[in-house]
């Protein structure tokens, strides 16, 4: 049977937290603004393709009704455009990012081409914030791409670190989220994070006269911190869990078969479950359990920690 390769930490005492740090995202509060109008790009460190998407009558971006905190807030939309009122999008994007338009000729009429993105120092396991959206459509509801990149001197290319899409689900109070972040090379750490917030999904909003609005607020990028925990990596635990990241339902490999109890912590070390294996192979159901990073210890003599995600 086919498992997957997982990295183990040498576990001391575990104290999982994060530090007070945003993380690093450009006025990840939305607060700073470069004017007082609400025109797309005096919205300080972010692009935008609002600019086109609404008319002079409609707020863009500064929301001052009631925001989640602060003054303002990101507000997107998606919005009939053009003579046969195709449906357009609505775009954020950290850093200066470039966008295309296609002229009414298509469903969504504007996307992401390229650029955009801040430097980052570490690698996050999620990105936290607040959102809201009246939309009720499932198929006009806003998503998130989230992009961790490293440049390769090798090949001068960049390496996708991290790639994680997200769909909101739709609420019309501000209500908190976690993407979490799906790592695809463990021992790489990113240089740049491009995060690409859309009004609603290109892949599935409905193609004519859509009006659908996503405010945004207080992002953070949470430094994760673990105290008491050796840096070095080793590859010799008899426990695996597998697939990583899952949506819900796991598979623990018992490789030598000892019984062990094993105790679950979530990333800021408040234990969520504990059970004893005597199997081999247990499946488990943890699809109840909110998406984010974890933390699985067993109790053997050389304990080992291993981290897994669980995904929507």
């Amino acid at each position: 049977m086919k498992t997957i390769k997982l990295f183990s930490y040498s576990l001391f005492v575990i104290t999982f937290m994060y530090s007070n740090a945003y993380g690093q995202l450009p006025n990840s509060n939305f607060e700073d603004w470069t004017s007082a109008s609400n025109r797309t790009d005096s919205l300080e460190g972010w692009s935008s393709t609002n600019i086109v998407v609404t008319t002079p009558t409609i707020s863009l971006y500064n929301e001052t009704t009631s925001p989640y905190q602060g003054k303002a807030a990101a507000h997107l939309a998606t919005r009939p455009f053009g003579i046969v009122n195709y449906s357009t999008l609505g775009l954020l994007v950290n850093g200066i990012a470039e966008f295309a338009y296609a002229g009414g000729s298509g469903p969504s009429n504007a996307t992401y081409v390229s650029g955009g993105g801040t430097p980052i120092s570490y690698k996050p396991i999620e990105i936290r914030g607040f959102y809201k959206t009246p939309t009720t459509s499932r198929n006009n509801l806003p998503m998130a791409k989230v992009l961790l990149s490293k440049y390769n001197t090798v090949t001068n290319k960049r390496d996708t670190v991290s790639y994680t899409e997200y769909n909101f689900v739709a609420n019309v109070k501000y209500t908190g989220f976690s993407i979490p972040l799906v790592d695809l090379m463990p021992s790489i750490t990113p240089d740049t994070i491009t995060t690409i917030f859309y009004s609603s999904n290109p892949t599935t909003v409905d193609q004519f006269g859509v009006n659908a609005d996503f405010y945004l607020d207080s992002l953070t990028i949470p430094v994760p911190v673990t105290t008491n925990i050796a840096n070095s990596q080793s590859e010799g635990s008899s426990l695996k869990i597998y697939p990583n990241p899952s949506n819900g339902i796991i598979n623990i490999y018992n490789a030598q078969g000892i019984e062990s109890k094993i105790d679950f912590y979530n990333v800021v070390g408040k234990k969520v479950k504990s059970l004893s294996i005597k199997e081999t192979h247990l499946k488990l159901d943890m699809s109840g359990f909110p998406s984010g990073a974890y933390f699985m210890k067993s109790t053997n003599s050389q304990a080992k920690v291993e981290k897994f995600l669980l995904i929507d």
